[in-house]
């Protein structure tokens, strides 16, 4: 999916609601920033492994 939005964390909410099912692939922000949600959740359900 593509689209252009100007409200950052709304999307980065949306995509996070999505779980597994989206993986975003740019902007580079939000890739990192999906990460660091992602990684912080297996840290709080004791989950390793991701560097």
């Amino acid at each position: 999916m593509t689209f252009t939005s100007n409200q950052y964390y709304p999307v980065l909410d949306w995509v996070l609601e999505k779980g597994q099912y989206c993986i975003p692939i740019e902007p580079e922000q939000l890739v990192n920033d999906w990460k660091a949600n992602v990684k912080k959740m297996m840290a709080n359900a004791g989950i390793g492994g991701l560097e």
